[in-house]
């Protein structure tokens, strides 16, 4: 019988920034009431000229499992792979294709009325985005009150794991990463939406070694034609990767900032931090963390300092530009000299991370055949 289905922790440095560590407070996200939000209707279509993120909605009549629809719709669930206070993360088989999917359960009673909020507007993100560095998704629908979101699964964790396991970057690879996050935002900014929470912790390595970009639950339509910006008033994001123009009001107690703009300087602190295993200014005391933002008080850790070209080095400084009129655009990014070199000293070791990959891949499909 089908089922009943209804549409409707951070260390100070020698360098005053800080060291990666252990996710502690200064790496969690913070956010609080915004007035730019749009109207954005999950489960249904909304109102007239809102936008929508139409959602098949289940409910288990007696005898029937969650598990039972779940397979009724192409898909079972594995081993679970993380937890949170709102949301746990699954490994899962697509069962017609026999790939692996990572799925993300989420319960829609207990998440607070802003936090499904930002649940609404990722799934409308990743319904619009389509780029080979942002994650996938496949779909996503509700049975009993919680979300089941179906998406490509990264095997290799997240950027900000790999840097404080294996250590600064070597600059090329920092430098083929770069290119594929900075190619994946600004997708997204020619889409007219902004991240607002891109940090290292939330880029994802796949089997390949290649950047996915994930979580955009604080992501927002921050352009419209008829329009122009919508600029921001939140106090949002990761503290280490904030811009200062969202730490600091103005003189009249006021915060507005664009923040297509500020999700620059965040890919600017994401770079820092991979060749350094460091931020670029220490996030303990946000009014000294502020104060050298402003003043460009930084610089390179000193085991660094040495190895790095001055064209990455260059880069950096436009990225922390503090002065928002004067920070780089995507226009100056993409057509800088470091991303428009090549240098050959990690070939070798991405040959052979390639083919370890490619045997796991291999791996992977003869374990899901056997299912």
């Amino acid at each position: 019988m089908p089922p009943k289905k209804i549409k409707t922790k951070i260390q100070t440095n020698a360098s005053g920034g800080g060291t990666l560590a252990s996710k502690g407070k200064a790496e969690q996200d913070v956010e609080v009431e915004d007035e730019d939000e749009i109207d954005v209707e999950l489960g249904r279509h909304g109102k007239h000229g809102s936008t929508s993120v139409p959602t098949d909605v289940y409910t288990t009549s007696e005898n029937e499992t969650p598990e039972q629809i779940i397979q009724a719709r192409g898909y079972q669930l594995q081993e679970k792979l993380g937890a949170g206070a709102f949301a746990t993360v699954f490994k899962a088989i697509k069962l017609t294709e026999q790939f692996v999917t990572a799925c993300k359960v989420i319960e829609i009673k207990r998440k607070k009325k802003r936090r499904l909020n930002d649940l609404k507007h990722e799934l409308y993100v990743l319904e619009k985005a389509r780029h080979e560095h942002i994650i996938k998704l496949y779909e996503h629908f509700i049975i009993d009150e919680k979300v089941y979101i179906f998406m490509e699964f990264a095997a290799g964790g997240t950027l900000s794991e790999y840097v404080r396991k294996k250590g600064p970057l070597r600059e090329s690879r920092a430098k083929r990463w770069f290119r594929e996050i900075a190619s994946a935002i600004q997708y997204m900014h020619s889409k007219g939406i902004s991240h607002r929470d891109l940090k290292l912790g939330n880029i994802l390595l796949n089997e390949h070694k290649q950047c996915k970009v994930t979580d955009f639950g604080l992501s927002r339509v921050s352009y419209k034609k008829d329009k122009g910006v919508l600029y921001c008033t939140s106090y949002c994001g990761t503290e280490p990767y904030m811009a200062p123009e969202i730490l600091k009001k103005d003189e009249e107690g006021r915060r507005l900032y664009d923040p297509l703009i500020a999700d620059i300087w965040a890919l600017g602190v994401c770079l820092y931090a991979m060749i350094n295993k460091a931020y670029p200014f220490n996030p303990e005391d946000k009014e000294i963390m502020i104060t050298n933002q402003l003043q460009r008080k930084w610089k390179f850790v000193k085991k660094q300092r040495q190895k790095l070209s001055e064209e990455v080095k260059d880069l950096i400084r436009h990225l922390l530009e503090p002065e928002v009129k004067a920070r780089i655009t995507f226009h100056g990014i993409m057509a800088h000299p470091w991303l428009n070199t090549e240098t050959n000293d990690e070939d070798k070791e991405d040959r052979l991370d390639e083919k370890k990959s490619e045997k796991k891949v291999d791996e992977k499909k003869t374990d899901a055949k056997k299912l």
